[in-house]
């Protein structure tokens, strides 16, 4: 549970960070070395608290942008996908950072794998269990 709250934190804050100069796909290379440092569970556990923690940034950062201009660019971008709402348009740009995180964070959980293979187990018999 704890190292959940800090891959989630190191998201958060990484994204943050990211977002104030590079490019949009950087939450991918934040989710992935998060993944590799605070690896948990198995592919699907990696992937999910990766595009929980994307969805819940990007969510949010665009609600934040939203609120700053009075939500006039979303009504504009809704009016060119079929009148969407603002909501909508809110929820599918989470949607869209929690899948790159999540992607990000398979990534990361695959590449620690590469590059540290876990130690193989060997079979060793013990005597005293039979006798």
């Amino acid at each position: 549970m704890k190292q959940a709250t800090f891959f989630t934190l190191a998201i958060w804050i990484g994204g943050a960070a990211c977002w104030l100069g590079l490019p949009w796909w950087s939450i991918a290379i934040v989710a992935a070395i998060a993944a590799m440092l605070f690896t948990e569970g198995g592919v699907a556990v990696m992937f999910g608290k990766g595009f929980l923690a994307g969805s819940t940034l990007w969510y949010f950062a665009a609600l934040w942008q939203d609120v700053k201009n009075a939500s006039l660019l979303s009504a504009k971008i809704g009016e060119l996908f079929m009148g969407l709402k603002t909501a909508h348009l809110l929820m599918a740009t989470g949607f869209m950072g929690g899948l790159l995180a999540g992607l990000g964070a398979v990534a990361g959980f695959y590449l620690k794998l590469l590059l540290f293979p876990p130690k193989k187990r060997r079979y060793q018999h013990d005597p005293g269990k039979y006798f």
